[in-house]
């Protein structure tokens, strides 16, 4: 069972935190150069974003990333998509497979 608040926080460039539960959880980005755009990627939840700069992209990404948790907190598969993306539960804690 998730609990009933959630907090988001990112920082950092190759990987950034989220708050959550009042725990970190790490998500690993990669910004790519495609054409004349950066492309942002955490694979792991399958999002993405672009930017004209990587600092851009990476913004960009936090934003999404955002957005996709809270909608995923709405209608109910938050703890299912960060299963999927190798985190599971255990006594209340959320914890990263290795």
């Amino acid at each position: 069972m998730l609990p009933e608040a959630l907090t988001y926080h990112f920082s950092g460039r190759e990987s950034f935190k989220i708050n959550l539960f009042v725990q970190k959880i790490n998500f690993n980005i990669e910004v790519l150069k495609e054409a004349d755009q950066f492309v942002a990627v955490a694979r792991n939840l399958n999002v993405s974003s672009c930017g004209d700069s990587p600092e851009e992209a990476e913004k960009s990404l936090q934003e999404a990333l955002s957005l996709f948790l809270e909608e995923c907190e709405k209608i109910g598969s938050l703890q299912e998509v960060l299963e999927e993306a190798g985190y599971f539960f255990e006594a209340g804690s959320l914890k990263k497979l290795i």
